[in-house]
C-alpha cells in the first residue's frame, strides 16, 4: 500500500521598493511537493519500506496487526527567489492533527528511488528546527533560513518532517502540511520603456512622460527607463500640427472613432485608458514595453454642389445650416458623422433637382463619416419650369382647339412636345398622346381634332400639356395638364365634319415597341378593335364599346411581345377590316 502527496508550488509575490537604496523587498509563498516514506514491521517482525498513508509518527496496531512508522519528505522549488536575493526571513506554517506529541524538521540532501534511504535520510538529516507541537500554527526559523540562502544557486531545498515520539504506538499524524514564507531583499531592476503616439500608423508629434511625476513633453517616439515598482505618468496633447494634419486625443471632442492609450509587450497588444492621461506601475513582467496614445486628425470634408452649365455654386445644408457652395467643414475629427442636405434650386429658369451624391447615395439628406479632406459633391439634373403660360383660343362652332404658349426665356429649350388627354362620358381619362413635337420659336398649336361649342358642356372632357425640352440635359418637366373650358366641346367629326368612309390605318409601322392605330366610323355602334398574332391567338383587346360616328386613335404597346407579325381587326356596326404591322426588336 502506498499513497503519494503532490501539491504545486504556488507563488504569491508582495513587493515593496526603496528606490534611492536601489533594492526591492519580496515576499514569496512556497508550497512543496510532499511524499510520505513508512517503516512497515509485521506481528511476524518482518521490516518492510514504502510509500505510507500517513505523514509522520506511528500508528498499531494497523488492519493486519503490523504497525508503520511514517516520515515526510518535502521538495521546495527556489526557482521564484533571484539567485542575488538575501533571505531576510523563514516562517514556517504548519498544519499536522492534533496531538500532545512533538515534530522536528530536518534538512534532506538528496532523494534516492529507495524507500529505506529516504526514510533513514529524513531521520539522519541536520536538525533545523524541533520540538514543534502537533497542530496548526507557524514558526520563524533561522536555520533553514540559513539554508534557503546557501542553496538558491541549486534552485531546490529538501525538508524532512518526523514525528520526535514516533515509537509511541499514537504518535502518528495523517496530516503533514508544510509551506514557507519566504522575505527577502534584491538589487531594484531599471526597466527600458518607450512611449508614442500613433498618427494613423505613422509617428511624430509630442507626448509626456513623467516617473514618479508629472509628465513632461517629449519628441515621439520617446524611450526612458524607470525602476520597477515606480508610477510611469504618460500625457497624450491635443491639437499637435503633424504631417500636415492636425491632431488630438479624442477622449471628448467627438462620439466616434475614440482615442485610446494601449501597451505594447512582446507584440502583445491591451488596453490601456481612455483618458488623455495614463498611469501604469513599472514591473519587469512589461519591460520594453512600448506605450501608444493614438491620436484622431481633424479632416476638412468640402461639399459643393455640380449643376452642368452652372458650375458648382448655389447653397447647400450642412448640419441643418445653409452655406454657399463649395463649403470647407473645419474641426471635423476622422471618422464622425456630418450631416448634408442637396436643396433643389433654380438658375436661368432652369430648376435644378437633386439626383446623386458623389459617393453614390440617392438620399437627398445623408450622413456622411469623411476620413480625409475630401470633397463630396452634390449632383443635379436641370429640367425647365412646368407652366409656359399655356391658354386656349376655342369658343365657337366649327372652331379647332387653338393653343397659345409663352417662349419659354431660356435658349436652350430648344423643343416642345404637345400631349393630350381625352374622355368621353364616364369612361376613364384616356393615355396622354403626343400631338406633335414643335421647334423653338413656336408658340401656338391648332388641334383640329376638336372644336369648341358655346352650346352648354356635351360629352367631352379635354386636357393638353405643353413640355419644354431642355436640350443640355435632354430632360423634360412632369406633367401639367390644363383643361380646356369653352362652354362644351364636340369632336370634328360631328356637324359639318361628319366621317364619310370607314378606314382604319396605323403608324409608325414597322414599330418598337407602340404604334398608334388610327380609325373612323360612318356610323355609331359598338367597335371592338383587337390584336392577333400569326397563329390567330388574341394577344390584345383595345376597343370594346359604344362608340358614335368619328374619327379615333388607339395606342398599341407590344413591349411585352417578341418581334415579328400580328394583325389587327375592328367591327363597326358592318365594317370589318383586317391590316398587318411589323414588330422589329
Amino acid at each position: 500500500m502506498r499513497t503519494k502527496i503532490f501539491l504545486f508550488t504556488t507563488i504569491i509575490l508582495i513587493s515593496l521598493i526603496n528606490v534611492n537604496a536601489q533594492t526591492v523587498t519580496d515576499t514569496v509563498s512556497l508550497v512543496p511537493s510532499s511524499v510520505q516514506e513508512g517503516k512497515f514491521t509485521s506481528k511476524t517482525n518482518v521490516v518492510t519500506y514504502d510509500f505510507s498513508n500517513y505523514a509522520i509518527g506511528k500508528i498499531f496496531p494497523t488492519a493486519d496487526s503490523s504497525s508503520v512508522i511514517s516520515r515526510t519528505y518535502h521538495s521546495f522549488s527556489l526557482l521564484q527567489i533571484p539567485t542575488n536575493a538575501t533571505i531576510t526571513s523563514v516562517k514556517v506554517n504548519y498544519t499536522t492533527d492534533f496531538g500532545s506529541y512533538t515534530f522536528k524538521i530536518t534538512k534532506v540532501t538528496n532523494i534516492t528511488p529507495y524507500h529505506q534511504t529516504n526514510w533513514e535520510t529524513i531521520g539522519n538529516g541536520s536538525t533545523m528546527d524541533q520540538g514543534i507541537t502537533y497542530g496548526s500554527s507557524s514558526l520563524f526559523s533561522a536555520n533553514i533560513k540559513t539554508q534557503i540562502q546557501n542553496l538558491l544557486s541549486t534552485g531546490s531545498i529538501i525538508l524532512g518532517t518526523l514525528s520526535e515520539n514516533e515509537t509511541a504506538n499514537d504518535s502518528y499524524s495523517s496530516v503533514m502540511f508544510l509551506s514557507l514564507e519566504v522575505i527577502y531583499t534584491r538589487p531594484v531592476t531599471l526597466l527600458n520603456f518607450y512611449a508614442q503616439n500613433d498618427l494613423d500608423g505613422a509617428g511624430g508629434g509630442n507626448i509626456g512622460v513623467g516617473i514618479n511625476t508629472a509628465a513632461t513633453s517629449h519628441s515621439s517616439p520617446y524611450a526612458f527607463t524607470a525602476y520597477e515598482e515606480q508610477q510611469i505618468n504618460l500625457q497624450a496633447y491635443d491639437n499637435q500640427y503633424v504631417n500636415e494634419s492636425m491632431w488630438v486625443f479624442n477622449d471628448t471632442e467627438a462620439p466616434l472613432n475614440k482615442s485610446d492609450w494601449k501597451k505594447n509587450v512582446g507584440g502583445d497588444v491591451t488596453f490601456l485608458s481612455s483618458n488623455s492621461s495614463a498611469s501604469i506601475t513599472a514591473d519587469t513582467l512589461i519591460s520594453n514595453a512600448t506605450f501608444i496614445a493614438y491620436l484622431k486628425k481633424y479632416v476638412q470634408p468640402t461639399f459643393q454642389n455640380n449643376f452642368i452649365n452652372v458650375g458648382n455654386g448655389g447653397v447647400i445644408k450642412i448640419n441643418n445650416v445653409q452655406y454657399n457652395s463649395p463649403a470647407a467643414q473645419d474641426s471635423v475629427i476622422e471618422g464622425n458623422a456630418i450631416n448634408a442636405t442637396a436643396i433643389s434650386q433654380s438658375f436661368n429658369n432652369i430648376t435644378y433637382y437633386f439626383s446623386n451624391w458623389s459617393t453614390g447615395s440617392t438620399n437627398a439628406t445623408e450622413t456622411f463619416y469623411p476620413t480625409s479632406n475630401s470633397t463630396i459633391t452634390a449632383n443635379f439634373v436641370g429640367i425647365a419650369a412646368q407652366s409656359v403660360g399655356l391658354n386656349f383660343e376655342a369658343s365657337d362652332p366649327n372652331l379647332p382647339i387653338t393653343l397659345n404658349w409663352t417662349e419659354y426665356p431660356n435658349d436652350s429649350v430648344t423643343q416642345y412636345k404637345i400631349w393630350r388627354r381625352v374622355r368621353y362620358q364616364q369612361e376613364p381619362t384616356g393615355n396622354p398622346v403626343l400631338l406633335a413635337t414643335v421647334s423653338r420659336g413656336t408658340t401656338t398649336y391648332i388641334d383640329y381634332d376638336f372644336y369648341g361649342t358655346n352650346l352648354g358642356f356635351t360629352d367631352w372632357m379635354l386636357w393638353y400639356d405643353v413640355r419644354s425640352y431642355y436640350s443640355t440635359e435632354g430632360t423634360y418637366p412632369d406633367p401639367n395638364w390644363a383643361q380646356v373650358f369653352s362652354g362644351g366641346l364636340i369632336p370634328k367629326v360631328l356637324g359639318e365634319m361628319t366621317v364619310k368612309v370607314n378606314k382604319i390605318e396605323n403608324y409608325p409601322n414597322p414599330f418598337n415597341p407602340s404604334t398608334i392605330i388610327r380609325y373612323q366610323i360612318v356610323k355609331a355602334g359598338h367597335v371592338t378593335l383587337k390584336v392577333y398574332d400569326t397563329l390567330g391567338r388574341e394577344v390584345a383587346n383595345l376597343v370594346d364599346k359604344q362608340q358614335p360616328s368619328g374619327k379615333y386613335s388607339v395606342n398599341f404597346n407590344a413591349s411585352s411581345l417578341s418581334s415579328g407579325v400580328y394583325l389587327y381587326r375592328i367591327t363597326a356596326n358592318g365594317f370589318t377590316a383586317v391590316k398587318k404591322m411589323i414588330l422589329l426588336r
